[in-house]
């Protein structure tokens, strides 16, 4: 970058209101974004560029993807003579100009936690996006037919049983395969369908994995899911390793996140054992507000994220001092 610290040791000196991260795509890929405290997202676009500047203890900072803007960056710091310990993110527009959309003066030491982590996180709109209306077209290119109308009214109505574990897989299929005029040897197809609503996240998934390999830390999974969709993911999306030891809602010990915690309760018991639980800072993550409040009442996590995208669950976890390497 432009002095003698790069971003990322920035990152972890001053709490900035803004923070920049390369964040994994699909095939490989990264992207640069910035993200803000209020969950605002600034990627470079055709007509304008981002770039995160700041003068501290002396030192002149530019940050962009664009090693163009670096050395531009510098010269509009010290042409304007700005303030010592403040920090901005401008936009540069395609004729050159400065705008500045965000700026902080004397930002606050950073926290940094150097203890170990054990992250309990939810899967679906996680890991992984769901979207149940996708199982009526996964049906009917597997089976070369539409699925009827009585048999997807019955099988919304089960799902959430079937996921509570009332009963099991042969049991959920017994029930819709006659209003779905399906064959009893149809039901390892019907399994694989029945997961045709699951959507990949390889964004959260790659991040979730370079947290793994961070001395300390570890993950288990806490989902309201069938069997189905536990092996599903498991085999078919590779997700085995994030998966083992996980806690589920059919499970007989625990019941579904939106009845009580037990399920985080039980995957923060799993995770901790053979550990000091005032060594471990315990993170919890999902997408429903209620779940993590009903977390937060039994004491199951230290810390609650609600999820909204991989950009700003990084930008929560860096608040607490939670960080990624940045190469």
């Amino acid at each position: 970058m432009s002095s003698s610290l790069s971003l990322g040791e920035l990152q972890s000196r001053w709490q900035f209101p803004v923070e920049g991260y390369f964040l994994p795509g699909p095939n490989g890929t990264y992207r640069w974004i910035f993200v803000t405290e209020d969950g605002d997202f600034y990627e470079n676009q055709q007509d304008s560029r981002f770039a995160l500047m700041a003068v501290l203890n002396g030192n002149r900072y530019c940050f962009s993807e664009n090693p163009g803007d670096l050395a531009m960056g510098l010269e509009h710091l010290t042409k304007k003579n700005h303030l010592e310990d403040h920090i901005q993110l401008v936009r540069i527009t395609g004729q050159g100009e400065f705008q500045t959309l965000l700026s902080c003066q004397n930002p606050p030491v950073a926290k940094n936690h150097l203890g170990a982590v054990l992250f309990l996180m939810d899967f679906g709109k996680v890991l992984c996006d769901f979207d149940y209306a996708l199982f009526a077209s996964s049906f009917e290119k597997a089976f070369s037919k539409p699925p009827t109308a009585e048999g997807l009214r019955l099988a919304e109505k089960l799902r959430r049983p079937f996921e509570a574990g009332e009963f099991g897989p042969n049991e959920f299929f017994e029930a819709v395969r006659k209003p779905f005029h399906l064959e009893p040897t149809e039901q390892p197809k019907f399994a694989l369908t029945w997961c045709g609503f699951l959507r990949f996240n390889p964004s959260m998934v790659t991040l979730v994995r370079h947290f793994l390999q961070q001395p300390q830390t570890q993950l288990r999974m806490v989902s309201n899911v069938d069997p189905w969709v536990v092996e599903h993911a498991s085999r078919v999306l590779g997700l085995k390793d994030l998966f083992e030891d996980g806690v589920f809602s059919f499970l007989n010990q625990v019941n579904p996140k939106d009845v009580d915690a037990s399920m985080w309760k039980l995957a923060r018991q799993r995770g901790l054992q053979g550990r000091a639980s005032e060594d471990v800072l315990v993170i919890a993550t999902d997408d429903t507000a209620s779940h993590l409040e009903r977390v937060q009442l039994e004491n199951a996590a230290d810390l609650c994220i609600c999820f909204q995208n991989p950009a700003k669950w990084l930008f929560e976890l860096s608040r607490h001092g939670i960080r990624l390497p940045m190469s």
